[in-house]
C-alpha cells in the first residue's frame, strides 16, 4: 500500500475515532454538535472519494479496493461503493473476494434490489452460470425499487433454464410495468416466449 494511501486511510479512521470519542464523552453536549461530528467524517469521506478518482485514472484499481473497503465502514448504505469494488476485484480475477463483498454489501442493504442485481449480473454474463444468477435475479425482481431492466434479465435466465412458463409470465410483468422504457422489447420477447411454450407444450 503506498505511502500516500496510508496516510488518507490513517486521517480517515483518526476522524472517525475523533467522532466517536466525542459522541461518547460529552453526552448531551455530543447530541447537539452531531451536525459538526457528521462534517467531519463527511470531509474525510470527500477526500477519500478524491483520491479514489484519482487513482481509477491512474489505472491504480487495487489502491481503489482498499480505500472503497474504509469508506464501506463508514457508509455501508452507499452501495455503488459495494458495486464498484467488486467490479474492480472480479475484473482483477480476484472471484472470491467480489462476491463476498457482494454479499456483504447485500447483507447491509437488504431492502434494495441494487446489489442482489449485481451479483446476478456477475453470475449471469461474467461467469456464463444462470443457474446461480436465479436466486439473486428473483429476489431483486422481488423489491419495490426493482426497475423494468431486471425483469428483462430475469425472463432471460429463465429462458436459458429452460423455464418457459415464468419467462412468459415474467415478460407480462415486464410489458406492465409503469416505467419500461423497453417495453416494445419485452412485448417482442413475450411474443417468443409464448410461441415458444406452445411449441413445447405440442411436442
Amino acid at each position: 500500500m503506498r505511502r500516500e494511501e496510508m496516510g488518507m486511510r490513517a486521517r480517515y479512521v483518526a476522524a472517525v475515532a475523533l467522532a466517536g470519542l466525542w459522541l461518547m464523552g460529552a453526552g448531551t453536549k455530543a447530541r447537539a454538535d452531531a451536525g459538526r461530528v457528521e462534517a467531519i467524517l463527511q470531509k474525510a469521506a470527500a477526500d477519500i472519494h478524491i483520491q479514489i478518482d484519482r487513482h481509477w485514472h491512474k489505472g491504480e484499481y487495487n489502491h481503489i479496493v482498499n480505500l472503497s473497503r474504509a469508506l464501506i465502514s463508514a457508509q455501508p448504505k452507499n452501495v455503488d461503493l459495494y458495486a464498484n469494488a467488486a467490479w474492480l476485484l472480479w475484473s482483477m480475477k480476484r472471484d472470491d473476494e467480489a462476491i463476498a463483498l457482494y454479499e456483504l454489501g447485500i447483507r447491509n442493504n437488504p431492502d434494495t434490489y441494487f446489489l442482489y442485481d449485481e451479483l446476478a449480473l456477475y453470475w449471469a454474463d461474467y461467469r456464463k452460470q444462470p443457474a446461480k444468477a436465479l436466486p439473486y435475479y428473483e429476489k431483486s425482481a422481488s423489491m419495490k425499487d426493482a426497475p423494468a431492466g431486471t425483469l428483462h434479465m430475469l425472463a432471460h435466465v429463465y429462458t436459458k433454464l429452460g423455464m418457459l412458463e415464468k419467462a412468459k409470465a415474467t415478460w407480462e410483468k415486464a410489458v406492465a410495468h409503469p416505467n419500461n422504457a423497453m417495453r416494445a422489447a419485452a412485448q417482442r420477447n413475450l411474443a417468443k416466449a409464448t410461441e415458444a411454450l406452445k411449441a413445447k407444450q405440442r411436442q
